[in-house]
């Protein structure tokens, strides 16, 4: 009984020595322990012959969807009392949370394989969406928000956005125009692309599905459409249309005729399908009816500009 007695007395001591012993390591790392070391805005490291700043702005970190998060959740593959950290710091795999993002990002398919960490520009998802820094896309104004998207996407398609500003689409959304596409309204499920070897006639349907369903199937769309949308839908009974689905990878779909980021209404003067480069259009396929018809007294009106 006393022996007993003995060991319930000092039960409590042995554990106040335990947790006096315990590692630090062991014990919840908090962001304010992290910080401790890296607000100091001179704290840096050198990588690959270049200073690296390990600063850390608590403030800018206030205001990321991450802000309740600790520093470890993201940082990890190290021990954080161990000072310095180890050399080689494992990158943070914002697919550990964000599981579903490879299937949200398809215009990016290389994030499959990358796991969304450092690579190629277009694969690394801090080269996107910041780090500290990250902004939700529903918040307005912020860098992936419907109304930056255009100018966000195009840091690194700097040559697409310079076409795509010149569109019928861009300058509809200039105008706030109901059903007006952003970049992710054509991509955001990948926009299907033609590649060596791939099957060409399945992709073109699926180009044409993507442009239909915003000109045939969206009203505030076709309702711009004048005098209806009745031709469009008209194009699977097309000569065209009828060889794109039997399998005729060479029949023309909607991109061929006009264009996919340059898309310009008709009647302005520089669209592919305008009266005056007609010719020229279905001349890309139809080289030898082109020509003749160029030579023809139609063919040689036109170029005098006779719109009639």
């Amino acid at each position: 009984m006393n022996r007993t007695t003995g060991k319930a007395k000092f039960l409590p001591t042995i554990l106040v020595l335990l947790v006096l012993l315990t590692p630090v390591a062991l014990l919840a790392q908090t962001r304010a322990d992290c910080l401790a070391c890296h607000s100091d805005q001179s704290l840096a490291t050198e990588r690959k012959g270049k200073e690296v700043s390990l600063y850390v702005n608590e403030e800018i970190l206030n205001n990321s969807p991450h802000k309740k998060l600790p520093c470890v959740a993201c940082h990890t593959g190290f021990d954080p009392n161990n000072v310095p950290h180890k050399e080689e710091i494992e990158p943070v795999n914002c697919l550990t949370c964000h599981q579903s993002a490879p299937r949200k990002h398809a215009f990016h398919p290389q994030m499959l394989r990358a796991s969304g960490r450092d690579g190629k520009p277009d694969v690394s998802c801090k080269h996107c969406h910041g780090t500290h820094d990250v902004v939700s896309p529903r918040v307005p104004g912020s860098k992936f928000h419907t109304s930056k998207l255009i100018e966000s996407c195009g840091t690194c398609h700097a040559d697409v956005k310079q076409t795509f500003a010149t569109s019928a689409h861009a300058k509809a959304l200039a105008e706030n125009a109901a059903g007006a596409p952003t970049c992710l309204t054509c991509h955001n499920n990948g926009m299907p692309t033609t590649h060596a070897g791939g099957d060409t006639a399945k992709v073109k349907i699926a180009q044409e599905k993507k442009c239909l369903s915003c000109h045939l199937d969206d009203p505030d769309v076709r309702s711009r459409t004048a005098p209806s949308a009745g031709f469009i839908a008209a194009y699977e009974k097309s000569i065209h249309g009828q060889a794109l689905l039997k399998g005729s990878g060479k029949a023309a779909n909607c991109i061929d005729c006009h264009g996919a980021h340059e898309m310009k209404r008709s009647l302005d003067p520089a669209a592919t399908v305008n009266k005056m480069h007609i010719p020229e259009t279905c001349g890309q396929c139809h080289g030898e009816i082109a020509q003749e018809f160029n030579e023809s007294v139609h063919g040689k009106a036109l170029v005098r500009g006779v719109k009639d």
